[in-house]
């Protein structure tokens, strides 16, 4: 079989870099999102996206579905610019990240740019083994048709013979969407269309209403199968029944319409016509599920993979469902890659590297990369082992090279392909991770050296990537955890045979150039080995800074400042600490004697002076007494005076009978 022209597979969708991080139900309820859903933002998850980089641990993934769908039917094919994107992004760091890693897949990425707005991010958030999508849009939401006029961009689409456009992009730009597929019915090409989301038959039914009689493919799960029964009045959520009708729908050309609805780990269901078909779909232990997010964007791109080889609808669906079981064991849309062969031990024994030149930047082919026929060469060979049965008509991967040929050889090997020339090298070594030193009678010290290349969140580690344009990982025993049984992990050897290897560092260079590649990992080596020392050195101290700062933990203290936690602080500091804190223990103890001193001396004054005062209130109230009494008597005395004749002249306060008298006359 020939290789595919490029440019076969135009996708067009909205270009995002993923925020992927994992939550706790609650957040989702809290920004009002549901598992296994997606949708766009708006102005009331501003904040969620800031307290997503503030308060969580994020990682940054290219994402984007149809870009997503690409990469993964790149790596497949194992043949680079097989397939063009379509998108918008900004002017900034992230559109140049999406930018790099599209092509790095084999992606021929042409995108508009767009100076004045930011590239768009999504929030790719897990709970379990559910995500949640929320999209912001942003440079994405700004692409305009007239892109697709340029001369340039005319002619990629006159070469394509297929095209894949999301259901998100219909919230972009619908006349770009209808100009493809208008393109595809008139020269008998194919276009294909994929649902998305439920939202999308929710709100922007009408449009999708529109493109519609031009999709001859048609890709959904079962929820957006549903969302598009409900929103065409049709009385039924049966995933069958709704494939039918969906199939059955006006169409502009005679071609019949293909739908492929996916259930999750249920049967893929195919309606070509008025045909039904069933593809059972190999379910995984739960263990080996790792991330959900991406499975159908990579069911799409294992699909579209052999479906544009002229290959059947079997070997189609099987393609997607096998490329969505490898993307949900890892994290994010992510593709396969290669493990070296050979370690370079910077310890005693010899040195190794491990070269090989692939067009798909040492990605793991795949057991439907498609054979390709190619001269032989001596210095061929594959670092992959044959492990998929000969009977397997994907089995052949694309030959890597050991050495690079000549310049006037390239030309015959690749059939006259001159991407591929533009593919880089790659080495790639181990640094295996030392013992730790001894402190005496065998006892060795507690020393994290992964800790001191990876750093706070992988800071340090993400810092030397930067500096010498390597890719850093760690590899071998011990660099998994979470392994809670001999039976799990003896599993997770199988499928990933470097936990078999002592603990080490693997580095991976990439460039154009062999001796710049070389020079590179050298460099960046050198750094690694100067890493592994262990000292509490100035750059242990800023990795404890940072870490501090990170946990809020930070706070400088009479010239002295904490770095971390205190089992990370040095012997001064603790000792310091010490030595401050008994110092404020005697001062607390001294001052409370005195307390204690001044209020045992105090409390009888206190007594004495209450007693003298109670006293003299006594004394005062009896003077008061008599001299009231006397008043009184004094003013009756008077009144008896001035009474008239007629009246007894009687003081009623000099007879206790007269005074009764009159206090039995006051109650009347």
């Amino acid at each position: 079989m020939s290789p595919l022209p490029e440019n076969t597979l135009i996708g067009m969708c909205n270009p995002l870099l993923d925020i992927q991080t994992t939550v706790e139900k609650s957040f989702l309820d809290k920004w009002g999102l549901k598992e296994n859903d997606a949708i766009l933002c708006d102005d009331k998850h501003n904040d969620m996206f800031t307290e997503l980089t503030r308060d969580f641990s994020v990682e940054y993934i290219p994402g984007g579905a149809a870009q997503n769908s690409l990469r993964v039917a790149q790596w497949i094919l194992n043949n680079p610019n097989r397939t063009v994107f379509f998108g918008a992004v900004g002017k900034d760091q992230y559109g140049e990240l999406l930018a790099s890693k599209a092509k790095e897949a084999g992606v021929n990425v042409q995108y508009q740019v767009n100076e004045t707005v930011k590239t768009g991010t999504c929030a790719a958030l897990i709970n379990g083994t559910h995500r949640s999508l929320c999209a912001h849009l942003a440079a994405a939401n700004t692409f305009t048709q007239d892109h697709l006029q340029k001369e340039e961009n005319q002619k990629i689409i006159e070469q394509a013979k297929y095209f894949y456009v999301t259901g998100f992009f219909i919230t972009v730009c619908p006349p770009a969407i209808l100009q493809l597929a208008s393109h595809s019915a008139e020269f008998n090409k194919t276009f294909t269309l994929n649902l998305s989301a439920p939202f999308i038959s929710q709100f922007f039914f009408d449009k999708l209403s529109e493109i519609i009689p031009l999709v001859d493919v048609l890709f959904g799960n079962e929820d957006e199968a549903a969302a598009f029964a409900k929103a065409n009045g049709w009385e039924t959520t049966c995933v069958k029944e709704v494939a039918l009708k969906a199939a059955a729908l006006p169409k502009k050309s005679s071609k019949p319409r293909l739908v492929v609805f996916t259930q999750g780990p249920e049967p893929v269901i195919v309606v070509e016509g008025d045909k039904v078909t069933e593809f059972p779909v190999t379910r995984l232990e739960k263990e080996e599920i790792v991330d959900t997010n991406g499975a159908g964007d990579a069911f799409v791109g294992g699909f579209l993979s052999q479906f544009i080889q002229g290959k059947g609808i079997e070997a189609s669906v099987t393609c997607g469902s096998y490329a969505a079981q490898e993307i949900i064991k890892k994290h994010g849309c992510t593709v396969p890659s290669n493990e070296p062969t050979r370690p370079m031990n910077r310890y005693g024994s010899e040195d190794h590297k491990n070269l090989f030149y692939s067009p798909q930047l040492g990605a793991s082919p795949s057991p439907f990369t498609p054979t390709y026929s190619l001269p032989t060469f001596p210095q061929f060979s594959t670092p992959y082992s044959s492990s998929f049965s000969k009977s397997n008509p994907f089995e052949t991967p694309i030959k890597h090279l050991k050495s690079r040929p000549s310049q006037q050889n390239l030309g015959d090997w690749t059939n006259g392909n001159s991407s591929i020339d533009q593919s880089p090298y790659v080495l790639q070594t181990k640094i295996y991770i030392p013992e730790p030193p001894k402190k005496g009678f065998g006892e060795k010290e507690k020393y994290n050296y992964i800790g001191r290349i990876l750093g706070p969140s992988g800071s340090t580690a993400q810092m030397i990537e930067n500096q010498f344009n390597v890719t850093l990982l760690i590899r071998g025993a011990g660099s998994v955890r979470g392994l809670k049984s001999e039976e799990e992990e003896k599993k997770r050897k199988k499928k990933e045979p470097h936990l078999n290897e002592p603990l080490h560092v693997l580095l991976i260079a990439r460039h154009n150039n062999k001796q710049k590649c070389e020079e590179i990992l050298d460099k960046a080596a050198e750094k690694i080995e100067s890493l592994l020392v262990p000292v509490h050195d100035d750059l242990k101290k800023e990795q404890l800074v940072r870490h501090a700062i990170m946990t809020g933990s930070y706070e400088p203290r009479t010239g002295k400042k904490y770095y971390g936690d205190r089992k990370r602080q040095s012997e001064e500091e603790k000792k310091y600490d010490s030595v401050m804190e008994k110092i404020l223990v005697t001062i607390s103890t001294g001052a409370a004697s005195i307390a204690v001193l001044a209020v045992l001396f105090t409390v009888p004054s206190l007594y004495n002076t209450i007693n003298e005062v109670h006293d003299q209130v006594l004394d005062g109230v009896s003077v008061f007494r008599v001299e009231t009494d006397s008043a009184w008597t004094e003013m009756m005395d008077i009144q008896v005076t001035v009474t008239p004749p007629t009246k007894p002249r009687v003081n009623p306060f000099n007879s206790r009978v007269s005074m009764q008298s009159v206090f039995r006359s006051d109650k009347f």
